[in-house]
């Protein structure tokens, strides 16, 4: 499975996308909006990096273009850009201790 990163690009957008080690960069690309919360805290769209021009996750961001990389994306968001960038469709949740798929 290929290596999902999390980085703040050099403009201050942060962003999701996959690995691409050969090319040196990140690459089917995903901008994180920040939307505050009814209760005071934020909630975060995922859309792809060129709406509204583009409606798929697509693109490349050379490495020498990232600031900082979060080191351990957090597993909820992996999932929502797995979700969104597949026909894949992740359920979590739990039955007596047991996940249910």
């Amino acid at each position: 499975m290929a290596k999902i990163r999390l980085v703040k690009l050099i403009s201050g957008d942060f962003v999701i996308g996959v690995d691409e080690e050969e090319k040196k960069g990140i690459k089917n690309i995903g901008s994180l909006q920040f939307v505050p919360a009814e209760n005071g805290g934020m909630s975060v769209a995922l859309i792809p990096y060129g709406f509204p021009f583009e409606d798929e996750f697509k693109g490349f961001i050379p490495n020498d273009k990232i600031l900082y990389e979060i080191e351990k994306v957090p597993e909820d968001l992996q999932n929502k850009y797995t979700e969104a960038t597949s026909d894949i469709k992740l359920i979590s949740g739990s039955n007596n201790g047991n996940i249910i798929l």
